[in-house]
């Protein structure tokens, strides 16, 4: 998977202009030492949504930022505002969700309530 680039809505201001982050996709020790950065939930109607872990999206986002092949600066992030933090989160959590069997078979049913044929909802 490439890198994630997202646009700001407000620029960071500083001794430089950033109208950028970039973030990289999250490799093997990554994933070991953070975990998921989401659960699944009930929706309320025998469907399933992802409910983010806000303290493990912190710690990815402040890992994986990136300049091209270069570390990026995670002092960067508690300068956002809260649409340009919610860009961030999405992100994030759409490395995994790309990934995640639920999404990629299309189902979202409660495995109590399935039938054995997948049904597809919408997660939010």
């Amino acid at each position: 998977m490439a890198n994630i680039t997202i646009t700001l809505d407000k620029p960071i201001t500083g001794h430089k202009v950033i109208r950028q982050l970039e973030f990289r996709e999250p490799r093997w020790d990554d994933i070991m030492e953070i975990g998921d950065v989401y659960v699944w939930v009930p929706r309320g109607d025998d469907y399933l949504i992802p409910s983010p872990l806000h303290g493990a999206i912190r710690r990815y986002a402040e890992r994986l930022i990136v300049e091209g092949d270069k570390p990026g600066d995670p002092l960067n992030l508690p300068l956002l505002g809260t649409s340009d933090t919610r860009k961030v989160k999405d992100a994030i959590m759409g490395f995994f969700l790309a990934v995640d069997p639920r999404m990629t078979s299309g189902s979202t049913e409660s495995s109590e309530n399935s039938s054995s044929t997948p049904g597809s909802s919408p997660t939010s």
